[in-house]
Order: structure tokens, then C-alpha cells, then sequence
């Protein structure tokens, strides 16, 4: 499992490492039952400090993703029906939350941001990689082009 941090991004780095296992499980990276790093390992290797790997490991057992024993933490059996209607809205609401604010910053538009989340539930449905394309033959560059003109 390869993470990666940016310490100087707005998102704190446990919420990047929190973001990227959820990617990985989503997209098929990492498998129920995968071992994730040793928090000592883990801090080692990002260059940060093990209680900003407790701390992201921590949310990703509250959302029940992992499981933590003295052997380890791993990636939990996902079951669907485990998960109440009314918590998995709750959680994309905030998921949502966090997407707006970062859109609204670079100065996207909803258009942009609804084709992008568009693309990205078909690339992790397909297994494959659409990025830059969608349905609509629209390239994901048109959102790249709007941040372009904000920044100017």
C-alpha cells in the first residue's frame, strides 16, 4: 500500500491518509482482511509523527472500515445491510461538505464538480480509468481550464 502525504495541502495529513485507504478499499487497492501498516511504520515512513497515524487510524475504525488488534489493523468485511440508510447519508453528506468547500475554493462550478463526481462513480464502478473523459465526451480538463481562470 503506497500513501503519500502533503503536509503543506489545507486537508490535514490524517485526513489524507484517512481519504486514500478509502480510496484504495473503494477501488479495489486493498481487500477485506488487508493488513494496513504498522503506525510506527507508517509514521516512519510519511515523515510524521505515530499520533497523526492513531489519529486517522482511529476515524477509519469509527467508520468502521478497519479493525484494530494487537496484531494489527485491518480492512473490515464491508456488509451493506450493517450500515443504517440514515448514517451512510449522514457520512456522504459530509463527504459532500468537504467536496463544495474545496470546489468553491478553486472557484468551480457545479456542473464541473457534478461531471467530475460523475467520472470518478463510473471509473470505480468500471475498475477501469476514465479520468479526463466522461459520457458526455467533455474532457476533465474543463474544470483544470476553470481553475486556471480563477487563478489568473
Amino acid at each position: 500500500m503506497q500513501l503519500h502525504v502533503n503536509p503543506s495541502h489545507q486537508v490535514p495529513v490524517y485526513r489524507q491518509i484517512v481519504r486514500q485507504v478509502l480510496n484504495d478499499v473503494a477501488g479495489g487497492r486493498l481487500s477485506p482482511g488487508a493488513r494496513l501498516p504498522a503506525r510506527s511504520e507508517l509514521a516512519e515512513r510519511l515523515v510524521i509523527s505515530p499520533r497523526t497515524v492513531d489519529k486517522a487510524y482511529a476515524e477509519l475504525v469509527d467508520r468502521g472500515l478497519i479493525t484494530c488488534r494487537s496484531t494489527g489493523c485491518f480492512v473490515k468485511e464491508m456488509n451493506a445491510e450493517g450500515i443504517s440508510a440514515t448514517e451512510q447519508a449522514s457520512h456522504l453528506r459530509e463527504l459532500a461538505k468537504e467536496l463544495v468547500t474545496e470546489a468553491h475554493v478553486v472557484g468551480s462550478t457545479l456542473d464541473s464538480v457534478c461531471r467530475l463526481v460523475g467520472e470518478v462513480f463510473e471509473e470505480l464502478l468500471s475498475g477501469g480509468d476514465t479520468r479526463g473523459r466522461n459520457t458526455s465526451g467533455n474532457n476533465t480538463s474543463d474544470l483544470n481550464e476553470e481553475r486556471k481562470g480563477v487563478e489568473s
